[in-house]
């Protein structure tokens, strides 16, 4: 993975009215993040919710990879992304600075 440093948070929105694409894309969207998990790329992850908590809007996790194009590569593998669910994926470098676990923290 990288040096330790730089991660990579990949952040979607859900495009309006997409909630029944998103129903049928989900299975895979999860396999895809649990093959991610697996391999030791994504960190963390989850969806973002309505402010009553009951409707997903879209979501965020930030990967372990060497370099920027190698998130951007892995974001546009999401089904999700392919299915057209998210107007844009935004990819950004990101320091895991506060909450680190002790495990995490040496190469800070």
């Amino acid at each position: 993975m990288n040096d330790g440093r730089v991660l990579y948070v990949v952040y979607n929105l859900d495009a309006p009215g997409t909630a029944t694409l998103r129903q049928q894309h989900r299975e895979a969207h999860l396999r895809f993040m649990q093959e991610l998990k697996d391999a030791g790329k994504v960190k963390i992850g989850g969806p973002f919710l309505s402010e009553d908590g009951k409707q997903r809007l879209g979501g965020m996790y930030i990967l372990d990879v060497p370099s920027i194009e190698d998130a951007i590569h892995i974001a546009n593998q999401d089904p999700f992304v392919k299915a057209g669910l998210y107007p844009s994926t935004q990819v950004r470098p990101w320091i895991w600075q506060t909450g680190r676990p002790e495990s995490e923290s040496e190469s800070i």
